[in-house]
């Protein structure tokens, strides 16, 4: 009894999907990564200059209590009033600014270190953090700020993405369709050019 044997298309058909589904993959990670990175970038950016405005802020007053009135006005017209100026020991430096402040859970900071990014898992949503080592009235503070880390997977991200990969496809659809006309008509025999993109 003869053994059924795979037809060679057949084989021919796996291999080439292996290979393309094996592509989107790569493809799919390394989108993911790069836009993983990007949007850690630009979160990284709002709050260094989120922080360069607090610490011109800090340099306009040398009163204590214009200080802590002005830290607070900031605090509520940026970043949903998360920013906090700590000490290298970890107490503040100024009072919170915001109930907000107050409460939320804020990473332990690396004395010595200029600055550094940090992550942290809120009970409500993720994180990043910016702390940077700056001085106040010659004692060594860190000019802290948070913000949400933006959502790779948003619902925008994806309908936009989407539309993209919609608008792609049939594109190459409509080109395959095109293609698989003859370019010649039976009828008349003569020769007329079906696919526009020749």
């Amino acid at each position: 009894m003869l053994k059924g044997r795979v037809s060679i298309s057949l084989r021919l058909t796996i291999w080439f999907g292996a290979i393309f589904l094996a592509g989107w993959v790569l493809f799919g990670m390394a989108m993911w990564l790069n836009l993983k990175h990007t949007l850690a970038d630009e979160r990284y950016q709002t709050l260094s200059r989120r922080i360069d405005r607090l610490r011109s802020l800090l340099d306009k007053n040398e009163d204590a209590d214009a200080r802590n009135e002005d830290f607070k006005e900031f605090a509520h017209a940026t970043g949903g009033g998360l920013a906090e100026i700590f000490r290298a020991n970890g107490s503040r430096a100024l009072p919170s600014p915001t109930s907000a402040a107050k409460a939320f859970p804020w990473p332990t900071l690396e004395s010595g270190v200029n600055e550094k990014f940090y992550h942290v898992n809120a009970p409500d949503q993720p994180y990043w953090v910016l702390a940077r080592r700056s001085s106040l009235e010659g004692e060594t503070v860190y000019l802290t700020a948070a913000a949400p880390k933006a959502a790779i997977f948003s619902s925008s991200a994806v309908s936009g993405r989407a539309a993209s990969f919609r608008a792609h496809t049939s594109v190459y659809l409509f080109r395959g369709r095109l293609l698989a006309q003859p370019r010649s008509s039976q009828a008349g025999g003569s020769n007329h050019c079906c696919c526009p993109f020749d």
